[in-house]
């Protein structure tokens, strides 16, 4: 229920179009604001499959035209990934429109190229579930895509095999990045900045 809350207060934010007539914002956001509004958006892993939906569509044509922010273009990948980390199975989009999106997302230009290449893999996962998965072809093409790409042989591999989502690609799915000129120092490193 919280994330459905979360959603309503949201949506008009990131989908203008879809503001009831007459009715104006609480809020409006500005550019870094809808970034991470867009952020919290892909993190709903509870919402229905028609919301993702209608929240990846607003996405997908931006993604695709290479007018997305990072932050967009992840947001796309959580919000049409075929595993979730931690949501249900039944909350995923349906594989018809994955499949659509997948198809518009490999014939753009990949202005972020490692961001656009894991978003792809997400949404074009294989997972065993003929429910889920999007058709062979589809799958194919996203193969071939890949190939050449940031991470693209590891990447491919989750599209053309069933395989498990382990600890390290939880980590690569939900990590964010840290602003530029900033080192992450780990005990024990020797490199000083």
């Amino acid at each position: 229920a919280q994330q459905q809350v979360i959603h309503r207060e949201i949506r008009p934010v990131l989908l203008p179009e879809a503001r009831k007539k007459g009715k104006s914002l609480r809020w409006k956001a500005g550019k870094q604001e809808a970034r991470e509004l867009w952020q919290v958006a892909g993190s709903l892993e509870l919402l229905d499959g028609g919301a993702k939906e209608e929240l990846g569509a607003a996405l997908v044509a931006r993604v695709a035209r290479g007018k997305a922010s990072e932050a967009e273009v992840w947001a796309l990948g959580r919000l049409g990934a075929r595993v979730p980390v931690h949501g249900p199975v039944n909350t995923v989009v349906s594989a018809d429109v994955a499949a659509d999106w997948l198809g518009r997302l490999c014939k753009g230009r990949w202005e972020r190229a490692a961001g656009v290449a894991l978003a792809v893999a997400q949404i074009a996962r294989r997972t065993g579930d003929p429910t889920r998965d999007v058709p062979a072809d589809v799958r194919d093409s996203v193969v071939e895509r890949l190939t050449g790409e940031p991470r693209g042989n590891e990447l491919a591999r989750w599209v053309s095999e069933v395989v498990a989502m382990d600890v390290a690609q939880q980590g690569l799915v939900l990590s964010e990045s840290l602003p530029t000129g900033l080192r992450l120092v780990l005990p024990g490193d020797t490199a000083t900045s």
